[in-house]
Formats: structure tokens, C-alpha cells, sequence
């Protein structure tokens, strides 16, 4: 019977490895947890509204909505022209799913509350960091329609087959528009900047229902196409009947079909090109997305033009992957080490069991957090390099009884079951010690401990298993491959003379009780006191990675988009100058939220072949040369280790007066600013800048049966265009507006001046009844609950 149970535990034993060795190549594995609160963004627009409305009509009904939900920390609120933005951020313990069915519950009914033809609430989730998942850049000698359809393409074909994404946003691709240019002399003379321009399109243009004819011969289908189907249906629409002719759309300007204007740009290495940002669902893995990622891309180049340039930048998983190979050969490099101290302590036949049983204890720690879902990451390997040295205990204690029960005569069998029965309760009583020290880690609230509970999870496992592989297998393998000693266990110790003298010291110690007392009492304080003059701020995680470096470009005043990209080419030449530098990406305007106003442009830098001595050296030098640059201000950040604690330090400041904040806030800064362990404050403060506000005088405007409405279009023409209605071409799947626009040269505020309008009373000068004047403009509008909010995130050294 013996024989038979030797062989089960031997067979269960082998078994056990052939899976735990599968469970350690197949364990999902990523760099971290996801630590970031959910965020979830609720929008809301209504065109033609200030920014005080906006506050009023869409910002407040919403935050009164989404009040007192379950797991919901803050709300961050932002307005600007005709939008309200209000974010939600969720506790770490309620899933993406779970915060977004919650908010949507809420704002459900809010459509009762809204001003009428506002549009939203639009529900989503985001992310805002500033570095995304992996980000894909299109590029090449293609035709710019054929370049956004492949982008579009990709586009879809992410979102349906890797589950893993968020968010694939296109970026850097010109929007599709038919441009009605108008003759400005004509649209005067002929009266046409009245609602009769718009009124003329959304006549025809508008769906009329078909009908079925019945008659004594049978029923006749008759339907009423309302759609323009070429370019040449809007050149030929009719806008007034006259008595010497039909005045058309081709009488008073020119169609085309073209893109809107640029409102940002994106550039890899000085090229211009698309980009697809890809962001990653929380709770989902990172490596497994990216790797998704790159598997559809490469059955997707296949089927591209060869003329199509393709790159991948900013790919996190690769700097994950080389911490979790660093990781793997540390662990494994100590417990080769572990095996030869104890080779040196016990003798090989001992280190052998010892260090198999160690190496079968974490071997079957990777089979169970494979069984219960866990992943495969860095804190988890970091605390199974910390429980090596607990995990041996139990295995040296068992076998080194053993072989004294040995050296006496007795035989292995007996003498691994008499050190069973000697040691068992103690192995247990220590572990379940152990395990009660670190089971309320598991519970830890919060972010920082959703972070965390993997470390005692792990721990817990480990030193569990080290128990019964311990008390279990250890004796089945002595017994079953070892035979009795031939030689004194204190013959193979070569620590033995280390021994002697540590046991002299003691005795010696013992002797004097109290001076030891004291000693240690003097060492404790001298610790304290150096660590106190000399010691670092304590650091929760790694603070950045320095192979992917952010530059926030930062400048003041009301710039266009061409100022800005000529500021931005002097950053960029700086860097052009260093070849370690293996990508520059650019992305001017369409910045995250999150960032100041103030910030212009983000320079994504990626290093792949250099050494942390030569980016470190990099760095400097880009640094020192930017600083020189005038009109910007350029920032460095590195990208954290852990996303969701990208910052060491945050601050906000809230109230009712933006005056009141605005003093306080620079205060505030000054004083951070100040401090020499700070490298840098952001303050999202809204940056104050000129703006040109139209007044109407209603008395006056009423006397020439003028509106506001009219006056506003005047507006509309001058600037992105008025938009008259949509156009379905054949090679677009989605309806491309229709706009009404002056050329360039006629678009400024001396021309809006001169303007005339059409009223029931004939042709009305603007400034009859309009008056511009400059006035102060802050920009969007943060609001956190229902006060005003500043906020502060400081970084640390």
C-alpha cells in the first residue's frame, strides 16, 4: 500500500509540474493592474450658445442629474461656446460597464430639462492620459481621399475584432465639405444674405414621403427624391425668380468639393501624417491588445497599396515586456543563488531537495493564479523574488530535522514522518501568522490598493504552497531518491566557522544585557536621524520611463494654427540634430482636455537603440537648446511607469468667484514653484485672451426688421461657412454638409463691418444696429460639483 501511494504522490508530483510549466507560458501577462478610475465623459451642444448658457441650460440640469451615484468620487465639469463637458470619475472597484449603466440611468430623463434642439446626452467612456495604448501612423504618395479610407477602414475593423480597445480615434484627417464661394458684391446686390439662402436648400432638400397612386388600372408607386446627386444639382439650384432670368447657385458663386481647413496637425519625423490614437478598455490585457493589434496589421498590409508607409509608435507593451523579462531573470538568477547558499550550508543531496521543493512552490503558484484569472505582472513577480526567502523556511526546517533524525539511525522513511509530526504544527501555525499579517492587504480600498492587492495575493499563495509542498512532498521525494548520509550533517556545513563565532558574540552579549540594550537604543536613533537628514522622498512606484519622453510646448496668446506650427518647427529642428532620437511625433491643437490652455503642442520622443546613460545625455541637450527657443516654454515629462498615478502630487481649489480663484491659484503656484524638490506645477487655470463681442441693439434692429439670427449669419459666412445643407456623393458612405462662405481675402472683422443684410425694409448696413467691441474671454470653463475649480498637479523628483 505504501509503495502505491509513493507512486500516486510521485505521479500527482509530475503532473503537477507538466502544468504549472504550461500555466508560465500561457499566464496572460501585462506590466501592471489597470489603476485609473473610470472616467466617463457626459456630453451635451447646442449651437449658437455662450458659455455663460452653457452653464446654465446644459451644465447644471446635468450635474443635479448625476448627483449621489453609487461608487461616483468627483465630477469635473467644462463649458465653452455652445458645449457642456462633464466628467465622472468612478472608484477602482466598479468596472467600465458597471459606471457607464449607472450614468446612463441617470441621464436618461434629462431631455425634459434641456433646452429645445440641444443634442446629448452622449455617454462614453475615455481615457485621459496623455500617451496612449500604441498609436498607428499613415503615411505615403497616396491620394488624400484613398489615405482617410484606408484609415477609416482600419478604423472599423479595430473596433469590431480587438476587444481590448476603448477608443480608436482618427486624427489629422480633413473633413469632407462642399464649398459654396460666394461673390460678396453679388450676394449683396441681389439681397441674398437673408434666411432666403438657407430657406432655398432646406426646401429642397427636405425628404417628401412617396405615395401610391390607385387607380382603375392598378396601383402606381410615385416617390420624391429630395437629395442632390452631383455637384452640378447645386450649381443649378434655383434662389430667386425674377422677371429678366432665374438667379442660380453658379450665377453667385463657385461649388467645389473639397476639405475643411485644417485645425491641427500631425507629423512623425517632420512628415505629415494620419493617426489612429488606439486606448485601451480597463480590465482588459495590455499585451494581449497589443499583440491583437499587430496581428490585424499585418494581415490588413496585405491588402494596401506598397506605396502606403505604415508605423507603430508610442507601444507601451514593449517596455513592459523587457520589465517582466528583467523580472523572470532575477527571480530565477535568485533561485539559483538560494540554491547554492544552501549547497554550501547542507550539502547537495539536501540543496536538492530544498531547491526543488522551492522551485515546485512557485512553479504551482503560477498554476493557481493562472486558475483564478490573474495576470502575470510586475508587482506579482516582484513579490515572488520577496516571498523566495519566506518560502524556504518550511523545506529547511523539515529537512534539516530530518536529517538530524537520520544521523541518529533512523531510517529516511521514519525519520521524515517523525519530523513531520515534530514540525507540522509549528509550519502551520507560522504560515496561518503569516497569512493573517497579509489578508487585510487584499482588502485595501482605493486606487493605490486596487494597485497593490497583488502583492499579497501573491504572497498569500506562495507562502501556502511553501507549506504543503513542505509537509507533503518534500518527504515523498527524499524517500523516494535519497538514501541515508554517510557523513555528519555539521561535516558538509562550510558556514560553520561563521557559526562559531556568531554564537561567541552572543555569549558575550548575553553577558551584558544592558549594554547591548543601549546600543541598539543609540543605532535606532542614529538611523533615524540620517535617515532623516539624508534620506529621499519615499516613492510609491518608478517614477517614469525614460525611453518615451513627452515635450509640452507652451505658449501665450491668441495664436492661429500656422503661428503655432512655425513655433513648433523650432522645437523640432533642436531635435532633428540628434540621431539617437528614432521618433519625433508632433501633434499641434486637438490636445487632451486635461492639459493647461496654454500648451500648444505635445512632441511624443521614442529612443529604441540608446543606452540610459546616452537618453539621459539627449535630454539634456534638447533641453538646454529649447530653453534658448523664445515665445515657447518647453516641458519635459517621461512616461509613468503606472498611468494612473502620473503626477506625485495634485491640488485643486474651488469657489464661487473666478477672481477670487484666479489670485489664489497664482499664489498657490508661486509658492509650489518655489519648492526644490518641484520640477514643474500645471495650472489649468484659463488663461485670459481677447475676444470680439457683437452686441445687437434690439430697439434699432427692430426699426429694420432685422434679427438675430440674420445678423449671426453674417457671422457664419465670414468664417467656417454658413451651412446651407448636406450632399451624399456616390463615393462617401456618410451625408458631407454643404457651406456658404466669402473667399479668403473677404473674411475679416473690417469686412463684417461693411456688410448688408436683407431685411423686409430693403438692404440694412450691420452697423446700423450692431456694435463690436473687444472684451475679455477665459476660455472653457472648469467646474468641479457646482463651484468653479483650479487644480494643481506638481511632480516631484
Amino acid at each position: 500500500m505504501d509503495y502505491f501511494k509513493k507512486k500516486f504522490f510521485l505521479f500527482l508530483i509530475v503532473l503537477l509540474i507538466f502544468f504549472s510549466g504550461r500555466a508560465l507560458f500561457i499566464i496572460p501577462k501585462e506590466g501592471l493592474q489597470d489603476t485609473a478610475l473610470t472616467t466617463i465623459q457626459v456630453s451635451l451642444f447646442k449651437d449658437a450658445l455662450s458659455s455663460e448658457d452653457a452653464e446654465v441650460l446644459l451644465l447644471k440640469p446635468l450635474e443635479e442629474q448625476v448627483q449621489h451615484m453609487p461608487g461616483l468620487i468627483e465630477t469635473r465639469g467644462v463649458i465653452s461656446r455652445g458645449e457642456a463637458l462633464l466628467f465622472l470619475d468612478f472608484d477602482a472597484s466598479l468596472t467600465s460597464s458597471e459606471a457607464l449603466q449607472h450614468t446612463l440611468s441617470r441621464v436618461s430623463n434629462l431631455h425634459s430639462k434641456l433646452p429645445v434642439h440641444s443634442r446629448g446626452p452622449f455617454v462614453s467612456e475615455v481615457d485621459e492620459s496623455l500617451i496612449p495604448l500604441v498609436r498607428i501612423n499613415l503615411s505615403g504618395v497616396l491620394e488624400k481621399h484613398q489615405l482617410y479610407a484606408i484609415a477609416d477602414d482600419l478604423q472599423a475593423k479595430i473596433l469590431a475584432q480587438v476587444p481590448g480597445v476603448l477608443e480608436a480615434t482618427i486624427q489629422g484627417r480633413k473633413k469632407d465639405v462642399v464649398e459654396v464661394l460666394l461673390d460678396p458684391n453679388k450676394v449683396e446686390s441681389y439681397g441674398l444674405l437673408s434666411p432666403l439662402l438657407v430657406d432655398t436648400f432646406s426646401k429642397n432638400t427636405q425628404g417628401v414621403q412617396g405615395e401610391d397612386l390607385h387607380a382603375a388600372s392598378g396601383a402606381i408607386s410615385v416617390s420624391v427624391p429630395g437629395l442632390f446627386k452631383s455637384l452640378s444639382d447645386i450649381e443649378k439650384l434655383s434662389i430667386k425668380n425674377e422677371s429678366d432670368g432665374t438667379l442660380r447657385i453658379k450665377d453667385v458663386g463657385y461649388v467645389n468639393q473639397t476639405y475643411t481647413e485644417p485645425t491641427a496637425i500631425f507629423r512623425e519625423n517632420g512628415a505629415p501624417v494620419v493617426s489612429l490614437r488606439i486606448t485601451k478598455k480597463r480590465g482588459f490585457n495590455l499585451l494581449d491588445t497589443v499583440g491583437q493589434l499587430n496581428a490585424l496589421l499585418i494581415t490588413e498590409k496585405n491588402t494596401w497599396p506598397q506605396s502606403l508607409m505604415v508605423s507603430v509608435i508610442q507601444d507601451a507593451s514593449k517596455t513592459i515586456l523587457e520589465i517582466i523579462n528583467d523580472l523572470k531573470n532575477r527571480f530565477f538568477t535568485g533561485l539559483i543563488l538560494v540554491s547554492l547558499m544552501i549547497l554550501c550550508a547542507f550539502g547537495w543531496r539536501s540543496s536538492l531537495l530544498i531547491g526543488g521543493t522551492l522551485a515546485l512552490c512557485h512553479l504551482l503558484t503560477f498554476l493557481v493564479l493562472e486558475i483564478f484569472g490573474e495576470s502575470l505582472n510586475i508587482f506579482i513577480l516582484f513579490s515572488l523574488i520577496i516571498s523566495i526567502g519566506i518560502c524556504l523556511a518550511p523545506s529547511i526546517l523539515i529537512v534539516d530535522c530530518a536529517r538530524d533524525n537520520m544521523h541518529e539511525g533512523v531510517p529516511p522513511k521514519e525519520a521524515y514522518g517523525k519530523a513531520f509530526s515534530q514540525n507540522a504544527l509549528l509550519v502551520l501555525t507560522s504560515t496561518l501568522i503569516s497569512i493573517s499579517t497579509l489578508a487585510p492587504f487584499c482588502f485595501w480600498p482605493g486606487p493605490v490598493g486596487h494597485l497593490m492587492a497583488s502583492v499579497p495575493r501573491a504572497l498569500l499563495v506562495s507562502i501556502g504552497l511553501s507549506s504543503i509542498t513542505a509537509l507533503l512532498f518534500a518527504p515523498v521525494l527524499a524517500t523516494s531518491f535519497f538514501k541515508k548520509p554517510k557523513v555528519s550533517s555539521h561535516e558538509t556545513n562550510m558556514f560553520l566557522p561563521l557559526t562559531k563565532w556568531s554564537l561567541r558574540w552572543l555569549e558575550r552579549a548575553l553577558r551584558k544585557p544592558c549594554s547591548v540594550l543601549f546600543g541598539l537604543i543609540v543605532l535606532f536613533l542614529s538611523i533615524g536621524i540620517l535617515i532623516a537628514a539624508f534620506g529621499k522622498i519615499p516613492m510609491l512606484y518608478p517614477s517614469s520611463d525614460t525611453s518615451r519622453t513627452l515635450l509640452l510646448v507652451h505658449a501665450r496668446g491668441s495664436l492661429s494654427l500656422e503661428e503655432k506650427d512655425a513655433l513648433i518647427q523650432k522645437v523640432e529642428s533642436s531635435i532633428e540634430a540628434h540621431s539617437e532620437v528614432t521618433t519625433c511625433f508632433t501633434q499641434i491643437n486637438e490636445l487632451p482636455k486635461s492639459l493647461p490652455d496654454d500648451v500648444i503642442a505635445l512632441i511624443y520622443l521614442s529612443f529604441d537603440q540608446a543606452s540610459p546613460q546616452e537618453k539621459q545625455k539627449v535630454l539634456a541637450q534638447i533641453e538646454d537648446t529649447t530653453s534658448k527657443i523664445g515665445s515657447v516654454l518647453v516641458e519635459f515629462r517621461h512616461a509613468p511607469l503606472i498611468p494612473a498615478l502620473e503626477n506625485t502630487m495634485n491640488f485643486s481649489l474651488s469657489g464661487a468667484s473666478f477672481e477670487e480663484l484666479e489670485s489664489t491659484s497664482k499664489s498657490l503656484q508661486n509658492f509650489l514653484s518655489s519648492l526644490p524638490t518641484v520640477i514643474s506645477v500645471q495650472n489649468n487655470s484659463p488663461l485670459p485672451s481677447i475676444e470680439w463681442e457683437m452686441t445687437i441693439n434690439q430697439g434699432e434692429a427692430a426699426k429694420f426688421d432685422a434679427s438675430t439670427y440674420t445678423a449671426g449669419m453674417a457671422i457664419q459666412i465670414l468664417g467656417s461657412g454658413l451651412k446651407l445643407g448636406e450632399f451624399k456623393p456616390k463615393n462617401l458612405s456618410e451625408e458631407i454638409p454643404i457651406v456658404g462662405r466669402f473667399p479668403r481675402s473677404h473674411r475679416s472683422l473690417s469686412e463684417l463691418q461693411k456688410m448688408s443684410i436683407t431685411t423686409n425694409k430693403g438692404l440694412v448696413p450691420l452697423s446700423n444696429f450692431v456694435t463690436l467691441k473687444p472684451s475679455n474671454y477665459t476660455g472653457s470653463s472648469p467646474r468641479e460639483w457646482h463651484s468653479l475649480y483650479f487644480s494643481f498637479a506638481s511632480v516631484f523628483f
